[in-house]
């Protein structure tokens, strides 16, 4: 038999209830937003303490000079690269910002710079020479491309002449051909055409007879009577319209028959020759005399002999790769039995001007300050450190 307890009131009420639901799994989309969220503030709470960026670089950078034509028109394209990714602007000269100026000058979406084609009468030195700088900005920083120098050439009629020379018998006659210098910057002369129908390239030693220079001369040696019926014509190309051009009359050598003997005489003046490293160059050297002269040339003081590398032709000497170890001081003379005569020609040997930046890598701070140095490698050049860039601390 069973006892109840009896009731005690002070006791609390003990209501029946039910088992508690077993779990139920949200919808997807709901665990993917509560993902998205805390992924958000994760990243905002990690870029509050050290945000990761990396500074513009370009993977498109101009180049240094660009030419074109009024009919052709031209595209500067620039891109860069970045985290967060880097605006491009573009500047001119002076710093200002470049703004679009109708039907000559515009920035395309993609950061390119658009010159379209434009007629002659449209013109203008401000636009079409001058400066151009892509500028990449970005939190991390701003980059500067090298700077872009732009010219615009407004094609039109020109005509290029080579005049008759008069040589003395068994010297060298020198032609040249006279290029309007309007356009001398853009034209090359290729090749020379003796008698409509011979062509004459530029060569290292010549043939015997003719030798054409890597600067456009023909140098004709030992005339003789059969020279004097010979018609001479030059070639030229244009770089940019790539149109090729004969001169319209054709010169003749005239031959002198002196009377007695004549000491040597050079034409020629003392001149400066530039050239890149690694180019052949002809230094030319042509006495009129009689009898015809013997030449010889010196660097300095050292009398330079047939080595590798150096020859002569007719008078002048040929250097057939210079390296900025032949840069200097170079004495051509000419004699024979009556006399001598000297000229001087000052070579100067460029090779393009490189930087290195040490260290090419750092990790600061921000606020810090960290040296880098760059280190300037070039002969007979320029380096132009543009703004921020110093033999100093640069602040990060």
């Amino acid at each position: 038999m069973r006892h109840s307890r009896p009731h005690d009131p002070r006791a609390p009420r003990v209501s029946a209830s039910r088992p508690p639901p077993p779990f139920s799994t949200p919808p997807r989309s709901h665990v993917m937003l509560w993902c998205l969220i805390v992924l958000f503030l994760a990243v905002k709470e990690g870029g509050a303490a050290g945000r990761v960026t990396q500074g513009p670089t370009f993977t498109i950078e101009p180049p240094r000079h660009l030419h074109f034509t009024n009919s052709s028109g031209a595209v500067v394209d620039c891109m860069a690269e970045g985290v967060p990714a880097p605006a491009l602007f573009w500047t001119t000269g002076d710093g200002r910002r470049v703004e679009q100026v109708e039907g000559l000058r515009e920035v395309a979406a993609n950061g390119s710079l658009v010159f379209p084609p434009f007629p002659a009468h449209r013109y203008d030195a401000h636009v079409h020479a001058s400066t151009y700088t892509c500028r990449a900005s970005s939190p991390a920083g701003t980059l500067l491309a090298t700077p872009t120098l732009v010219r615009a050439v407004v094609v039109g009629h020109y005509e290029v002449q080579v005049y008759d020379q008069v040589v003395m018998t068994g010297n060298t006659a020198v032609l040249r051909c006279a290029v309007p210098s309007y356009v001398q910057e853009y034209v090359t002369v290729t090749s020379w055409v003796h008698d409509r129908s011979f062509n004459i390239y530029p060569s290292l030693h010549g043939d015997g007879k003719y030798h054409m220079t890597a600067d456009g001369e023909l140098h004709v040696l030992e005339v003789g009577a059969p020279d004097g019926l010979s018609r001479f014509q030059c070639r030229t190309l244009h770089g940019l319209t790539r149109r090729t051009q004969l001169s319209n009359t054709p010169a003749r050598i005239i031959i002198t028959e002196p009377q007695g003997t004549v000491p040597p005489k050079i034409r020629e003046r003392t001149r400066r020759v530039v050239a890149e490293a690694g180019a052949r160059v002809t230094l030319p050297c042509v006495a009129q005399s009689h009898p015809p002269p013997t030449y010889m040339w010196y660097k300095g003081a050292t009398a330079l002999t047939g080595s590798s590398g150096v020859w002569t032709v007719g008078g002048s000497l040929v250097l057939e790769r210079v390296g900025v170890a032949d840069a200097g001081e170079y004495i051509c003379v000419a004699n024979n039995t009556v006399g001598e005569t000297r000229y001087s020609a000052h070579l100067l040997v460029t090779r393009p001007l490189s930087v290195q930046v040490t260290p090419r890598e750092v990790q600061v701070d921000a606020g810090a300050t960290r040296a880098t140095v760059p280190r300037v490698r070039g002969a007979r050049g320029h380096c132009y450190l543009d703004e921020g860039w110093k033999y100093a601390q640069s602040q990060v």
